[in-house]
């Protein structure tokens, strides 16, 4: 009777220390939620505030603009001829195939004996007439 005594109380210490665990687990993550809830609202703010305040007529503006579109153009034909060349590649590898592929059946048809003549050169075995003869 003394180990089940044993045990017991060693599960309901276990069962102590388990609830303990999660009461702290609990109580960091209320800790975790008040945070991001603290950050939200200064998100909330910079939002509401621009960052750099800069005349509407600005020359900064407007080459910044050029820059930008200059830039993003070249990315966009640059990736987009890319996608062209990676397409005709796969094109040209695909027709490679196809034509190996078809290489390869017309080797193996021209390799492969006809069934009609067999193996070897077949004669006729009909007696010849005399009119076979006069030609």
């Amino acid at each position: 009777m003394n180990d089940l005594e044993k045990t017991v109380s060693k599960l309901v210490q276990n069962e102590d220390d388990l609830v303990a665990t999660i009461s702290d687990i609990i109580a960091v993550l209320e800790t975790t939620q008040k945070r991001f809830a603290h950050l939200e609202g200064h998100i909330g703010q910079l939002s509401k505030r621009p960052a750099v305040i800069v005349k509407p007529n600005s020359r900064f503006i407007l080459l910044t603009a050029i820059v930008a579109s200059g830039y993003f153009g070249y990315k966009l034909a640059d990736r987009k001829f890319r996608e062209k060349v990676q397409e005709m590649v796969k094109q040209g590898v695909q027709e490679a195939q196809d034509k190996f592929e078809q290489a390869k059946q017309s080797a193996a048809e021209q390799m492969k004996p006809s069934n009609d003549a067999g193996p070897y050169k077949t004669y006729p075995t009909t007696p010849p007439t005399i009119s076979d003869l006069d030609n």
